[in-house]
C-alpha cells in the first residue's frame, strides 16, 4: 500500500514538472520579445551612486514602446540647460523614472510636455528642466536638486511622486538594503532612534529584498511574464508573500489602512525627507508642488478589483493619496493628484494609460500628468 501511494506521488509530482516545463516551452514560443534593448549609459557619481552621462544619445526598445533620450550637459533628460540662462519662470521637476520617463520620447515626458503647455517655444517665457533619474529615491531627489540648485535657480520645485515606487525604495542599509543600485555606495537618508533625519553613506551593506528575490527569479520565466499583467497575476501578488513580504511593495505599504514595522517607518522617512526638503529649498523658491503620479491598481478597475480590493478591511484605494495631501498640508506644500484624472480619462475612452507590461504612464499618461500641473500652476500665478 506504501509503495503505491509512492508511485502515485511520484506520478503526479512528474506530471506536474512535465506540464510545467511545457507550459515554459509554450510560454516562450508565443510570447514577444519584451526584453528591453537600449544603450543607456550611467555614470559612477560619489555621493548619488549615478546619474546619466552627459552629453549621450539613448534608445530604449520593448514590444510596447521604443524610446528615445537626449542626455543634456547637465545629465538631464531634456534640452540643452543654455538655451534657457535668460528664462523668467524656471520649474524644475524632480523625480524617478516616471518623470524622467521611461518609455516615453523626451519630448513626451511630462516635465517637457508642461513647459509647452506653459510656454510654448518662448524660451525667454519660461522653462522646465527635467531632473528626473531612473531608479532615483526620495533622498536622492533631494540631494539631486541640492546638487544643480545653484545652476537652474528654479521659481518653482516639482516633486514627481511615484506611488508604484516612492514608498517602496526609501530603504536604507541597515533595513536590507537598496533596492535599485544596491551595489552603489552612495549617501542615503535614515531616522534615529528619536526620529530625526540624518545623513550617512553606505559600504554598500544589507542584503536584496526576499520579494525582490522572488520577483527577479520569475522574470526569468516566460510563464510568468506572459501572466504577470492578468488578472490571476494580480490575484497572487497580495496573496503571495515571502517572509512576509508583498511582491506587490510600494502600492502594498501606500495603500494599507494600518501602518505598523516597515510600513510606517517608510511613511515616516518619507515624511522626514519633504520636511527636510520644505525647510531647506522652500525659502528659495516661490512653490513646490507635489505631483502624485498613480499606479497600475489605483486606476484600473480590473487590476483593483483582482489585487488589493479583494482585502477592503485592510487596504483602501485612496488612503495613500490622502496621507500625502496632509503631509504636504502641513508642510506647505502645494498638492495635485493626478488619479481622479487618470481615472476619469480610463472611464470616458477605455484607454490605458500606463504601458500594460512596463507599468510606466505611456505618452497619453504624460499629457494628462503634465495638465494637471499646468491647471494648478496657472492657478498659482493668478493669485
Amino acid at each position: 500500500m506504501t509503495r503505491r501511494i509512492l508511485s502515485v506521488t511520484a506520478l503526479i509530482l512528474i506530471s506536474i514538472i512535465f506540464a510545467t516545463v511545457l507550459a515554459e516551452f509554450i510560454a516562450r514560443m508565443l510570447e514577444s520579445d519584451d526584453t528591453k534593448r537600449g544603450n543607456f549609459y550611467n555614470i559612477p557619481h560619489e555621493a548619488l551612486g549615478w546619474v546619466p552621462k552627459p552629453n549621450s544619445q539613448a534608445v530604449m526598445e520593448t514590444s510596447e514602446y521604443i524610446a528615445h533620450y537626449t542626455i543634456n550637459e547637465d545629465a538631464m533628460n531634456d534640452t540643452p540647460t543654455y538655451q534657457y540662462k535668460n528664462s523668467k519662470r524656471r520649474l524644475v521637476a524632480i523625480g524617478d523614472s516616471h518623470t524622467f520617463a521611461l518609455g516615453v520620447d523626451m519630448s513626451q515626458a511630462w516635465p517637457n510636455v508642461l513647459e509647452n503647455l506653459l510656454f510654448g517655444e518662448d524660451s525667454e517665457a519660461g522653462t522646465v528642466f527635467n531632473l528626473g533619474v531612473i531608479g532615483y529615491n526620495l533622498g536622492q531627489y533631494y540631494d539631486w536638486l541640492k546638487l544643480n540648485e545653484e545652476r537652474l535657480s528654479p521659481n518653482t520645485l516639482i516633486i514627481g511622486f511615484s506611488m508604484a515606487t516612492d514608498l517602496y525604495d526609501l530603504i536604507p542599509p541597515r533595513k536590507g538594503g537598496f533596492v535599485y543600485g544596491r551595489d552603489k555606495d552612495r549617501y542615503y537618508y535614515d531616522l534615529a532612534d528619536d526620529g530625526t533625519l540624518y545623513h550617512a553613506r553606505s559600504n554598500i551593506a544589507g542584503t536584496r529584498e526576499p520579494a525582490t528575490d522572488v520577483r527577479s527569479y520569475l522574470n526569468h520565466l516566460a510563464l510568468y511574464r506572459l501572466i504577470k499583467r492578468s488578472k490571476l497575476a494580480y490575484w497572487l501578488s497580495v496573496r503571495i508573500s515571502p517572509r512576509g513580504r508583498s511582491l506587490w511593495p510600494g502600492l502594498d505599504t501606500a495603500l494599507k489602512k494600518e501602518l505598523v514595522g516597515d510600513d510606517a517607518y517608510r511613511w515616516q522617512l518619507a515624511e522626514r525627507v519633504l520636511t527636510a526638503l520644505a525647510g531647506d529649498v522652500g525659502q528659495r523658491v516661490d512653490h513646490i508642488i507635489l505631483v502624485v503620479i498613480p499606479y497600475l491598481a489605483q486606476v484600473y478597475d480590473e487590476v483593483w478589483e483582482a489585487s488589493f480590493g479583494g482585502f477592503p478591511g485592510k487596504y483602501d484605494r485612496w488612503i495613500g493619496n490622502d496621507r500625502l495631501r496632509e503631509i504636504c498640508k502641513r508642510l506647505g506644500i502645494e498638492f495635485v493628484d493626478t488619479t481622479p484624472d487618470f481615472i476619469s480619462q480610463t472611464q470616458a475612452t477605455g484607454e490605458w494609460l500606463h504601458y500594460r507590461y512596463d507599468g510606466h504612464p505611456n505618452p497619453l499618461g504624460h499629457k494628462i500628468i503634465a495638465a494637471a500641473i499646468a491647471r494648478h500652476w496657472r492657478m498659482l500665478q493668478a493669485h
